[in-house]
């Protein structure tokens, strides 16, 4: 499936919230906590943007990949970790990423998740393209995305 997105300006961001493993008692019933990895290979939410004062320079372009949604399953969750990566070859964007995060699947009785939540984020670079229309291969899917462009590309 192609679509067609435009490139420029800033990227939104999905900040992660705090995230605590669960409340401690006397006892230490943390260490009886049970976690299973869950795990975004080559999927998520993808934003194109131009790199800003904090991360990049503006010859650059700002790829970030966020899970679906607004907070981890749960909201007892911890270890989150993302990463990408992008190669450029003539006008095809090859991008890859992998977001994880830890789900507790058992609790001792006397252990409650905490209200908050979060989210794993990966974001990774490459150098400002030349004017055109490239296409972008991630996770089996396809998009193209035009540059220059008033707006951030944002897809899958």
């Amino acid at each position: 499936m192609t679509r067609q997105i435009a490139i420029l300006g800033l990227i939104s961001i999905v900040s992660a919230c705090n995230t605590e493993q669960a409340i401690d008692t006397d006892d230490d019933p943390i260490d009886e906590i049970v976690y299973e990895e869950t795990s975004y290979i080559d999927e998520g939410h993808v934003c194109f943007g131009t790199g800003n004062a904090d991360t990049a320079g503006s010859d650059t372009i700002l790829i970030t990949v966020t899970i679906p949604g607004e907070c981890s399953e749960g909201g007892c969750a911890t270890n989150f970790e993302g990463s990408c990566s992008a190669t450029v070859e003539g006008d095809t964007i090859d991008l890859l990423s992998d977001l994880s995060w830890d789900i507790a699947v058992e609790l001792p009785d006397d252990v409650a998740c905490t209200e908050q939540c979060g989210l794993p984020i990966a974001t990774c670079e490459i150098d400002a393209l030349p004017d055109g229309i490239y296409t972008v291969n991630y996770g089996g899917q396809e998009m193209t995305v035009t540059v220059p462009s008033a707006t951030d590309a944002c897809a899958f």
